[in-house]
């Protein structure tokens, strides 16, 4: 039964974060995200102002002006990753550089989310996590953490 205070429980959780489970290729891995505060959006928002700004001042006069809504995929991406860097992801673990090498730090891994190769990728998973952490309950959450067989994003 839905309930207020299931509700406000969702919302503590979304904004202290918590550890979620993915996957890439069946590895796993888990990354501790808080759900999409005001300030991802809105510093999404902003970066993408900004760079229609940019644009538009290389256009000719009569060209057609590119909006938030019209910037280019190619401008955009390094935008979303670097919004989701600051604000939706915090920590990683059991992520490798490797098969044996080192783990993936969580500064390395923000660095990675903006990167026109692997972000891509990565972005979908911090996507789906924080998205799967709006909308799972609790012990969903402490089910599927350590538990490969359920695993909530990226599949």
């Amino acid at each position: 039964m839905a309930s207020l205070t299931r509700i406000a429980l969702n919302a503590d959780r979304n904004k202290a974060g918590a550890w979620m489970p993915v996957q890439v290729d069946g590895a796993p891995f888990e990354v501790k995200v808080r759900g999409f505060p005001p300030a991802y959006r809105d510093a999404l928002h902003k970066a993408r102002i900004e760079a229609a700004r940019a644009i538009n001042r290389k256009k000719a006069p009569g060209e057609d002006l590119v909006t938030v809504e019209t910037i280019p995929p190619s401008v955009d991406e390094p935008l979303l990753g670097k919004a989701l860097a600051d604000h939706v992801f915090q920590e990683v673990r059991g992520l490798k550089h490797s098969d044996d090498g080192p783990d993936v730090t969580a500064d390395e891994f923000r660095a990675l989310l903006c990167d026109p190769e692997v972000g891509r990728v990565l972005m979908g998973l911090v996507q789906a996590a924080a998205i799967d952490l709006m909308n799972a309950r609790s012990g969903e959450i402490k089910s599927a953490v350590g538990n490969s067989e359920t695993v909530f994003a990226g599949n």
